[in-house]
């Protein structure tokens, strides 16, 4: 699986897939759509599509979402998430390979959690560092310089390839006795499945999290001296789109087992 003509048809898959489709809707914008509109707020579209005409290769290569750092002098700046999945997608080969390599499940759990909370950590000290706020909400520069970047999403990504690799490896072992013996997390969700109790106790921690998540940024809204410091901030930033995607997965994980 991990040889190099395979990892070369994987990278050259996610780089170049959306490129022509990149490419045709930069056309449309800035070729065809200026000869279907006049009036006098019409120069406001001619400034929006201005830095295409210069930076255009920035959505050729997928840094768009990078550089310029501006939102305004960005090229198709709301298209910036498709670059941000094309960069972290890239961290997926070797986050396999790591877990294929590992014979033990359970030091490869614990390498991966380890990284997961290594990322956790390392957006915190992003947002910390540059310190443009909270949430997008509140702050286009925090939009821009921080939420576009890969390494704000880099733990919600890698948290959920974890999800993943745990419910593959639940599907192959279902209904192996011997299998289920030397796995935690698939024994967890066999146990959710037939027992009605703590199935429902994890939904409601799923949905505590899920609200927590977005209720949790009502503060940053209200931009409290008291409350929104730059440690509270960059806590905010780090925690709440892991938090969300663990509520989700606590509700999601029961029903894909086959227990809604």
């Amino acid at each position: 699986m991990f040889t190099a003509p395979n990892l070369g048809k994987y990278y050259a898959r996610k780089i170049l897939r959306y490129v022509p489709l990149n490419v045709v809707a930069m056309l449309i914008v800035t070729k065809a759509l200026p000869y279907l509109g006049s009036g006098p707020v019409w120069n406001f579209y001619d400034l929006l599509v201005a830095p295409c005409q210069t930076i255009w290769w920035t959505n050729v290569l997928w840094v768009n979402n990078l550089y310029p750092a501006a939102y305004d002098d960005k090229c198709l700046p709301w298209t910036w998430f498709v670059p941000c999945y094309v960069q972290l997608s890239l961290i997926v080969p070797p986050t396999l390979f790591l877990y294929k390599k590992v014979q033990s499940k359970m030091v490869s759990g614990i390498i991966l959690t380890s990284i997961t909370v290594m990322s956790i950590i390392l957006t915190f000290a992003f947002a910390f560092a540059t310190d443009y706020g909270a949430t997008i909400a509140t702050s286009d520069e925090f939009f821009s310089k921080v939420f576009m970047n890969p390494l704000f999403h880099l733990s919600s990504f890698f948290l959920g390839i974890c999800m993943s690799l745990v419910y593959v490896r639940f599907r192959k072992e279902r209904g192996h006795i011997s299998a289920l013996k030397n796995s935690f997390s698939s024994r967890l969700i066999e146990m959710l499945r037939h027992n009605q109790a703590p199935r429902y106790f994890i939904y409601m921690i799923g949905i505590f999290c899920i609200f927590a998540s977005i209720l949790w940024q009502t503060p940053f809204m209200s931009d409290s001296s008291t409350v929104s410091t730059r440690v509270m901030r960059a806590l905010y930033a780090s925690l709440s789109f892991p938090l969300y995607l663990i509520g989700v997965s606590m509700i999601l994980m029961p029903a894909l087992a086959g227990k809604a």
